[in-house]
Parts: structure tokens; C-alpha cells; sequence
């Protein structure tokens, strides 16, 4: 008699900022393992790098997984995840369960491989995993404590966290043990925990770039998108070399760091916008040597709140996506601000998936 066929698994990988040593290839290869043991075939991996686990928002690949699950020609019977961190470290462990329940209303298993409960008992493996998803959740909550508060200290201190602007700066890293400093690359990063990074002055030719952009924007009637196009002829790139955009300055007209404040966290983890008085915004003036007035920036900024706010639509967004398509074959998702679109996560919020835009576009 010939044997029954084997059942189809996809495998979900998740690579994140806090565990690095949890590499997408260590999580295959135990994956890998568990399903050889198990007579399971391993045929789609759904793969998110570098994703946060809080929330669904930002990971593309699971999404796309929940939403294949639903369709009937899916002949996935199993996911296979290494542990309960991996499908998500859901600040509500509800939200976790139910992602799972939904699999499985489905007709999909979902398994965590290198779990002590994956071959438990029903009633034994619920209640593990049920702390396991609590721990998780505490976990995060915890991290988020102490990195907040390292980041504030680091504020404190005089140094900066996060990208530098498109234009005019630079970046030194600067030793927590002795202080010696170095300039940092463009595509060089500090050397983990054990250095700082204070913002600088970039060449002269960026900082005098900066302002002539402000003036231009200020003294004239010129749109942000016409001054993105009148710099592009001129071949005037952003400080890793690419050909400045709309969307770069839109970015660089609203940042502080121009008149020498720094500014963070903005935005909480999910992009949404935090109130003046919220502890967690800080804004610190003098935090850098400034590239124009404040009431030049107050020019800039006067303008930039009279203009109407960009309302997109699924049709301007596939227009926007088709001429970037035609002069790039190969575009990619990072390469969007390059042509002018808005950024991925625009084409996410109204398509569901980058994939999905690229198909309303017809790629």
C-alpha cells in the first residue's frame, strides 16, 4: 500500500532587533529538524526581518500568512514557529491566542518546535503556553523600561539616537570608557553598547545645500515636489548618494536638528503621534551646532502647515508605483522614496502587503 502523503507545513520566521542570536537561519534549521522528525513537508516560509513582535501592523509576512490560511486552494495543514516569541511578543497575550485560534478555526495547526509542550498534552500544553504568551508579553514590557531609560540617560548626556538627517550632518562615535571619538561612515555603524554617537556638522557643500533648500522654500513660491525636482536636476543627492526626493524633504524642512534641537520619540512604536506634554517627547535645544535661524525654520514651517495635506488614493498610489516601475524594472521596496512615491508603509496601510500594491500596479 502506497503511504499517505505527508503533511504540508509553512514555516514563519521572525528576525528581531532584540534577540539577534535568533538568526532566520538557526530558526530553519530547527524547524528543519522538527519536521523531519515528524514526517512533515516544509513548503512556503513566511519571512519577517527585523520586525517588531508588539503588534500585526508591521509585519507583512504574517499577515499574508493569516490571510492565505482562509483561502481553499491552501494546502497548509501546520505552521511550524520556533517558540511562542517568535509568532509575537503581543503586549495583550490574548491578541497571541487569537491569531492561533484563528489558524486553527481554519483547518491550520500551528506548532512551536523547540517548546517543551509541543508534544504535551492538550490541557498541559495550553496552560504552558498561556505563560508562556504572559512571560513574553512581561518581557516586553520590561525591555521597553530599560531601553527608554537608557535612551533618556544617553539624551541627558549630550548624545543622539537614531538616523541623522538626509542632508548636513554627521555622525562620531564617542568611546563610554575614555571618550575618544571617531567619525563614523555613512554606512558605519557605532561599535554596539559600548560607544555613543553625537551629531556634527557634515561637509561644508551639505551644510550650504541645507540653506539654500530653506531659503528657496522660504523666499519663493516653490512646492516641496518642484524643489525636489529642480535639485534632482541638479544632481543633488542625499548624503548616502541617492538622488534626493519629495519625501527627503519633507523630512529634512521638518527636522529640528537644523536649528540645533534634537527631538525624540515623536511617535510610539505603532507611528502615532504623541502629545507635547507626553514624558516620553523630548525636545533638547542645543544639542548641535545649527545650520539656520530659528525664524527661518519658522518660515519653513508656516509654509509647510498652509499647504493641503496630501490625501492618497489607491489610483494615485498605483500611478505613483507604475511611472517608478517603468524607470526601475527591478524597484524594490526600499527604492520607492527614490522615485518620488510615498514610502512602503504608505502602499501597506491602503493594499494590505507591498505585494499587493506591486500587483494593483501590474508587476
Amino acid at each position: 500500500m502506497a503511504s499517505p502523503p505527508s503533511p504540508k507545513a509553512a514555516q514563519y520566521i521572525r528576525m528581531s532587533s532584540d534577540h539577534q542570536d535568533l538568526s532566520p537561519d538557526m530558526q530553519k534549521a530547527a524547524i528543519q529538524a522538527y519536521a523531519e522528525r515528524n514526517g512533515i513537508s516544509v513548503v512556503a516560509t513566511y519571512f519577517d526581518d527585523g520586525k517588531s513582535g508588539l503588534t500585526l501592523q508591521k509585519r507583512p509576512a504574517m499577515r499574508q500568512l493569516l490571510a492565505d490560511v482562509t483561502k481553499p486552494e491552501s494546502c497548509i495543514s501546520i505552521v511550524l514557529v520556533l517558540d511562542v516569541t517568535r509568532w509575537g511578543r503581543f503586549q495583550d497575550p490574548d491578541a497571541s491566542a487569537y491569531y492561533e485560534f484563528h489558524c486553527r478555526l481554519n483547518g491550520v495547526d500551528v506548532r512551536y518546535v523547540a517548546e517543551p509542550f509541543s508534544d504535551a498534552p492538550a490541557l498541559v500544553a495550553s496552560l504552558v503556553k498561556g505563560l508562556k504568551r504572559f512571560m513574553a508579553a512581561d518581557f516586553s514590557r520590561e525591555l521597553s523600561v530599560k531601553t527608554t531609560a537608557g535612551q533618556h540617560a544617553a539624551i541627558d548626556k549630550g548624545f543622539q539616537l537614531g538616523s541623522v538627517p538626509c542632508l548636513g550632518f554627521d555622525r562620531v562615535a564617542v568611546s563610554k570608557g575614555d571618550g575618544r571619538q571617531r567619525l563614523l561612515r555613512r554606512d558605519e555603524h557605532k561599535a554596539g553598547n559600548r560607544e555613543h554617537v553625537r551629531w556634527v556638522l557634515g561637509p561644508e557643500s551639505e551644510v550650504k545645500t541645507v540653506k539654500r533648500i530653506f531659503q528657496l522654500y522660504a523666499s519663493s513660491r516653490i512646492s516641496v515636489l518642484n524643489l525636489a525636482r529642480r535639485l534632482q536636476a541638479e544632481d543633488v543627492c542625499t548624503r548616502h548618494g541617492e538622488p534626493i526626493t519629495e519625501w527627503n524633504l519633507y523630512t529634512l524642512l521638518r527636522c529640528e536638528a537644523v536649528i540645533g534641537t534634537f527631538v525624540w520619540g515623536r511617535a510610539d512604536p505603532e507611528g502615532k503621534r504623541r502629545s507635547e506634554g507626553d514624558h516620553r517627547f523630548i525636545r533638547v535645544p542645543g544639542m548641535s551646532n545649527p545650520i539656520i535661524s530659528p525664524e527661518l525654520f519658522q518660515r519653513v514651517q508656516a509654509k509647510l502647515n498652509d499647504r493641503r495635506h496630501l490625501v492618497f488614493t489607491k489610483s494615485l498610489l498605483i500611478e505613483s508605483l507604475r511611472d517608478a516601475i517603468a524607470a526601475e524594472p527591478t524597484l524594490r521596496a526600499h527604492q520607492l522614496r527614490r522615485h518620488a512615491c510615498p514610502c512602503s508603509d504608505t502602499y501597506v496601510n491602503h493594499f494590505g502587503s507591498i505585494r499587493e500594491g506591486w500587483a494593483g500596479a501590474g508587476a
